[in-house]
């Protein structure tokens, strides 16, 4: 079979944004709210903190007036008083990724002091003001975030943690580093267990952390005392947030403050350890420690300042496109965006928009004449079926039920659409007809049948379902019946599409014999082998004459539309270009989101009782404070804290924004990554010694060596205030030259020279976890001698569950395996736990022997040896589900 040439199309992204806040409120009585990260000047009567994105500075007793210190499109956070309270240091994404900056108190040029692609989060100052410490992703880590320090002035940093860190703080005397190490969301109240918060202690020059104590509840931003005898720290007690104290050597905790009903957040003390202030409710209040109970003193403040815009906004959008249906004339794509539908030439070019609704709506499908859309919505709190008449826009919702309906196609004659539908109580396959309305169930398997779609003669319906156990593509007649399964092997097939001559079906699949790898597969309807189309891609569709299939997916961080001919063999596929203009309110906007995310929990949260919490109420407390956001960022932490009060897991919103609990993309030029460990103290030359390679890394492969000296880098030689992040902007994937004088073997003293790439911190990252799982698949065999199989699953999907299948059918056939490791730390969820488990409990009932063939049992996929499961605090969501399971 020849494999077919395809065109890639690619074009750039052009997002055109101006975040404007909502006219000040003329009462200036009335308090602001969503004011964050306050800090204190040192006599503790002036606090600075974060409002829309903005630093500003106001009094701390009475009602005084704030003053804004910047005024800059991109988002400033953080802010942190110098001890002597000449100056702020704080976060900003002005250059393009989050740095720290630094200016004087009183207001002026803010000066950027680090200057790298990743997360950079201020955390504190060192007690003699020359340092500063903060939180970054910089370097290659199972965890994330580390903490690290620089020089005031810029330079080389040093990284203190390496076991995963937040809310890093001084000890008064500047010897020691408090900080804490959990894993769970802040947005998550009363939790406990084992991704809770707990302290530790570290050297300033960092060496191996002391955890204070250990609870099953979060204990976050600690500081100690003036005397370094009383450890401070907020925890929950009665779903509340406080602050609590405890003796730094050791001891029962004593409650601080008694607040009830707001949590208290982010304290940052005076320098004297007197005065503290914290966020509270999207207000800001203080407490003075030597006070009897500490009451609160709120700083009421009415925060007045002109807005940058109108506060609507012009976007220019070139992907994220999804859930493409090819028009019956072929002339046109139909496509969701942002929960939005959109019309789309079918080569590309400007798209037009549909809908314009608070609304998720999806899954558009052209009727068989071209003039109607059908789509499924969420505009009643469940999903239902509504159809779009394209000429006048006018939408008529077509199923009324409190259950979900949705994943609809329509048969050939236009008559009536199928769709799955929970209404059972099961996921089933009903139809309705679009004149009457009249629905009918089709299936009633205990198992979830799902993605139904008429042949193009309209006398079947192809389908996937997980009835035999594995989810696979089936097809059965279009009145009902009996269904006969179309896919092979083991794997998880979804979402077909039938060929416009009914002979193939094309569907998203991962399957073990392709290492687990994702993409489009095609089918004979008549079953038989399949074979893969595309790399990736969802929601395929064919198009009106079978010479190409439309589908979505993600390639190198962007979403949109793809097309690949129709189907030979394995094909890169060529972008669906788009261009698409819309103007926004932001305002409105994020009302609309606001009551959407409100609305969502009401309706669909499991507990119709909210665990105890008066909703309604809930949307009067935050929904003002959301609305009054300037930026994304301050918008979705007020939100999440929202849906904190419901005290669950598995809930919250992201904005890729700067709090201390998201993990932020890089912006502006990556920084390159040599994968070496410097000392942050350069010679007087400039030169810095190698204190560690990465192996593996770009340093480690062009043969640099641990005592190294290294003089230049990037055609620069190296001087003592040389900032290696500065030199390394932009040199991701491109040759440098790198000089250095070895200290040892042949040529000591030396100037020569080496070639390497630079790489990217989530690169390295990547292949750290890779090396990491390797080094413990090496220990289990070197230690069992081989008789022992070990598998890593990392993530509960179906990619993992292919890797897990394949590793049983391997054990089972190696005759010297005599029982398995499952391991599953490091493992972000998902939901194959019903797979593993079984497979797990599974055990053979029969044994066929061919002649001159080996032994084969049915069922084929078993374990019935020893098998040990290795879990820990990183292992979430149903990475936590299997294991209660397994132990059960």
């Amino acid at each position: 079979m020849s494999r077919l040439a395809s065109a890639s199309w690619t074009f750039g992204v052009v997002v055109l944004l101006s975040l404007a806040a909502p006219p000040a409120s003329a009462d200036a009585a009335t308090p602001s709210v969503g004011l964050r990260y306050p800090s204190l000047t040192p006599d503790g009567k002036t606090v600075v903190f974060d409002y829309r994105g903005d630093i500003w500075r106001a009094p701390v007793d009475g009602h005084g007036h704030a003053d804004r210190l910047t005024i800059h499109d991109a988002q400033d956070t953080i802010p942190r008083v110098s001890p002597d309270g000449k100056q702020i240091a704080f976060t900003s994404r002005r250059g393009g990724g989050f740095d720290l900056y630094v200016m004087p108190l009183e207001g002026g040029l803010p000066r950027q002091v680090t200057f790298h692609s990743g997360i950079e989060l201020l955390c504190d100052w060192s007690p003699d003001g020359k340092r500063l410490l903060f939180l970054s992703n910089r370097e290659p880590s199972l965890w994330q975030l580390d903490l690290y320090e620089i020089a005031v002035e810029g330079g080389s940093t040093r990284r203190i943690t390496r076991d995963g860190a937040r809310e890093g703080c001084y000890t008064c005397d500047g010897t020691q580093i408090l900080y804490v190490r959990g894993f769970n969301s802040i947005y998550h109240d009363n939790y406990a267990g084992s991704a809770n918060y707990d302290p530790y202690v570290v050297d300033a020059a960092g060496g191996t952390p002391k955890r204070l104590f250990e609870t099953p509840g979060n204990e976050r931003w600690p500081f100690l005392s003036a005397d370094c005898s009383t450890l401070y720290f907020v925890a929950e007690e009665q779903g509340v947030a406080n602050l609590y104290k405890a003796p730094f050597a050791g001891g029962l905790r004593e409650q601080v403050t008694k607040g009830t009903g707001l949590d208290l957040q982010r304290p940052s003390p005076t320098w004297d350890r007197t005065r503290v202030v914290f966020e509270r409710g999207g207000r800001l209040v203080w407490v003075d420690l030597r006070e009897a109970g500490a009451p609160f003193h709120e700083i009421l403040l009415s925060v007045q300042s002109d807005v940058r815009n109108s506060g609507i906004e012009v976007r220019t959008i070139t992907q994220g496109g999804e859930q493409v249906h090819v028009s019956p004339d072929g002339t046109q794509l139909a496509f969701t965006l942002s929960g939005d539908l959109w019309l789309l030439p079918s080569g590309g070019g400007q798209g037009t928009r549909l809908t314009s609704t608070p609304a998720d709506e999806q899954w558009p499908r052209f009727s068989p004449d071209g003039r109607r859309l059908a789509f499924a919505a969420e505009k009643n709190g469940t999903s239902d079926i509504h159809l779009l008449d394209l000429a006048s826009k006018q939408v008529t919702p077509l199923t009324k039920h409190a259950a979900d309906d949705f994943f609809h196609a329509w048969s050939p004659d236009g008559t009536k659409l199928v769709f799955s539908s929970e209404r059972s109580g099961n996921r089933d396959l009903w139809t309705i007809e679009v004149a009457t309305g009249k629905e009918r169930q089709l299936t009633d398997n205990p198992a979830a049948d799902d993605d139904p779609v008429f042949s193009p003669d309209g006398r079947w319906i192809a389908f996937d379902s997980a009835r035999d156990g594995g989810q696979a593509i089936y097809v059965m007649p279009a009145e009902g019946g009996a269904a006969r399964r179309v896919t092979q092997g083991a794997g998880f097939f979804q979402v077909p599409t039938w060929s416009p001559d009914g002979s193939m079906l094309a569907f998203e699949a991962f399957q073990p014999d392709t290492g687990g790898s994702g993409g489009l597969f095609a089918v004979a309807v008549s079953g038989g082998p399949h074979m893969q189309i595309s790399r990736d891609g969802q929601a395929a569709c064919w198009s009106r004459h079978g010479d190409w299939i439309y589908f979505h997916a993600e390639r190198e961080g962007e979403r949109g539309l793809w097309r690949v001919p129709a189907p030979k063999a394995v094909q890169a596929g060529e972008r669906i270009t788009f261009l698409g203009k819309i103007e926004v309110d932001r305002r409105r906007e994020l009302g609309d989101l606001f009551d959407e995310a409100w609305t969502r929990l009401k309706d669909g949260f499991y507990d119709p009782r909210m665990h105890g919490v008066e909703w309604a109420a809930m949307r009067a407390k935050y929904r003002d404070m959301a609305l009054d956001a300037e930026n994304k960022e301050t918008f979705y932490n007020v939100v999440n804290q929202m849906l904190a009060e419901l005290g669950a897991s598995h809930l919250g919103i992201s904005s890729g924004g700067a709090d201390e609990e998201e993990s932020v993309a890089p912006r502006g030029p990556a920084t390159g990554v040599l994968g070496v460990e410097l000392d942050p103290a350069p010679a007087s030359d400039g030169a810095r010694k190698v204190l560690d390679l990465f192996p593996g890394g770009p340093a480690d492969k062009a043969g640099l060596r641990v005592g190294d000296l290294v003089v230049s880098v990037h055609g620069q030689t190296l001087k003592p205030a040389t900032d290696l992040d500065r030199v390394l902007a932009g040199s991701v994937g491109k040759e440098i030259k790198l000089g250095f004088r070895p200290l040892s073997g042949d040529g000591v003293g030396e100037i020569r020279e080496l070639t390497l790439t630079p790489t990217t911190s989530s690169a390295l990252s990547k292949l750290y976890f890779e090396q990491w799982r390797a080094r413990s698949d090496k220990q289990v065999k070197e230690g069992a001698q081989g008789h022992v199989g070990y598998v890593h699953l990392d993530q509960m999907n179906p990619e993992n569950l292919a890797r897990f299948q394949q590793a049983v059918t391997r054990f089972n056939a190696a005759k010297d395996v005599e029982g398995m490791i499952l391991d599953v730390r490091e493992n972000g969820g998902g939901n194959i736990h019903v797979q593993l488990m079984s497979i797990l409990q599974a055990r053979p009932f029969v044994r066929l022997e061919p002649r001159g063939q080996g032994r084969i049992t049915q069922p084929q996929l078993y374990w019935d040896k020893p098998v040990v499961l290795l879990v820990n605090e990183r292992s979430f969501s149903d990475a936590e589900v299997f294991p209660w399971a397994f132990k059960a």
